[in-house]
């Protein structure tokens, strides 16, 4: 008889701590001990993305044709058709079409 006895109480212990177990796994840990309340999670906000922009780019490109003496070469006293002198000894494309440029 001691023995069921024994036994009925170590099954009513385990089941109460199982039950206070559960219990404390649901209850909020900052009201537990008397603090504040944990912060709520914000509710997620619809996220608006702005309307797509479509763009364009336009305009020519073209090869500027300009034949340059050779390096050691002395520059001709009128720069070739399709150059332009910007210093002394430089010689540089002119940098509009004309109906010789490719493109």
């Amino acid at each position: 008889m001691e023995l069921s006895r024994i036994l009925r109480s170590l099954m009513l212990f385990f089941i109460t701590v199982v039950i206070l177990s559960l219990a404390a796994c649901n209850m909020p840990v900052g009201n537990l001990f008397g603090g504040p309340s944990p912060t709520p999670l914000p509710s997620p906000t619809q996220i608006v993305l702005p309307p797509a922009v479509t763009g364009s780019i336009a305009g020519q490109i073209w090869h500027d044709l300009c034949a340059v003496p050779g390096e050691g070469q002395p520059n001709p006293e009128q720069p070739p058709d399709g150059c332009v002198a910007v210093e002394a000894a430089v010689i540089v494309p002119m940098g509009s079409r004309r109906r010789v440029n490719q493109g």
